[in-house]
């Protein structure tokens, strides 16, 4: 049996270190010819710091958190920016030929409830492209839901993502 088409990095305590190896494994890709379309998330130096993902075939910037003032509890996501950024995943399904692979900078919150770029992650897999993501393990049922058991679950090493790639090939 083929190994899923749909992977999710889980993210340790310290977010960057996710960050860094899918940033580096999608390098190592680009370096090999492969092209890789969507969005990976800046790394921030604080938690208050605001959320930015890169497009990673022009480079754009949408910060897609918003301030919502000292003290504030509430999500700070900016839906005007996430439903931009997420013009990259659709514009990256009519390429032609297809990219090699897609990311998606998270599996979050607004994903795990039906929302964010759920959506788009779907539309990834109907259309038999690669997918790769970031997850954090609280929202690993959601994510199990989603997927339908069919996902992989890799740990942030370039040798787990190297061998899920492999298994692509």
């Amino acid at each position: 049996m083929p190994a899923p088409r749909l992977a999710a990095i889980l993210q340790p305590p310290v977010h960057s270190r996710a960050d860094a190896v899918l940033l580096a494994f999608l390098q190592e890709l680009q370096t090999q010819g492969h092209t890789v379309r969507g969005l990976v998330q800046q790394e921030r130096a604080q938690a208050h710091d605001p959320v930015i993902l890169h497009d990673l075939a022009t480079g754009r910037r949408f910060t897609i958190s918003q301030s919502l003032g000292a003290g504030s509890t509430a999500c700070n996501l900016n839906p005007h920016m996430l439903a931009e950024a997420s013009a990259v995943l659709r514009t990256a399904l009519a390429e032609l030929p297809p990219p090699a692979l897609i990311v998606l900078n998270r599996f979050g919150p607004q994903e795990a409830e039906g929302h964010g770029l759920r959506q788009e992650l779907a539309d990834t897999l109907a259309h038999g492209i690669p997918l790769l993501t970031i997850l954090n393990p609280r929202w690993l049922p959601h994510w199990r839901q989603f997927s339908d058991g069919m996902a992989c679950e890799l740990i942030p090493t370039l040798d787990a993502l190297r061998q899920w790639w492999q298994s692509e090939a």
